[in-house]
């Protein structure tokens, strides 16, 4: 991954073979960052999407073995327990012109990746929802 520092926080490029999800978290420790929002779009060749089912209260996973085009990424960073933790749903394009969504679990890059990442002063907190696997914004 190659950065930039911005004046709204930083410009984030990655290569192809990188795993978006680990990459970006492990940036963000490297950089303290403890409140964000972002948005971002590029390629993948596999992923990993999540739906929360509220029945269960779990994350359903669906692995997508083929390449898509991130239309679109958002999502935000706080802290739960002192860790940055990333919070990132996307939209995919497919070959056929479908569209999927969800939570982002994991993703590799193909081609690349670009993320503008909006960084703020403060330290935005989660905090654990009780009887789910949730992790709530905390204020």
């Amino acid at each position: 991954m190659r950065s930039k520092k911005t004046a709204y926080g930083h410009l984030l490029s990655l290569d192809e073979g990188e795993e978006l999800v680990k990459s970006f978290q492990a940036f963000c420790r490297e950089q303290a960052i403890g409140s964000a929002t972002f948005t971002g779009l590029g390629g993948f060749r596999a992923c990993t999407l999540a739906f929360y089912d509220i029945a269960s209260g779990t994350y359903m996973q669906k692995g997508f073995d083929s390449q898509s085009e991130v239309l679109n990424i958002t999502g935000n960073v706080a802290l739960f327990e002192g860790t940055p933790i990333i919070h990132v749903h996307a939209v995919l394009g497919r070959q056929d012109f479908s569209v999927i969504g969800g939570h982002l679990v994991e993703g590799t890059v193909r081609p690349m990746f670009e993320i503008h990442l909006f960084t703020d002063d403060g330290k935005t907190l989660r905090e654990a929802v009780e009887g789910t696997s949730l992790k709530r914004l905390s204020f």
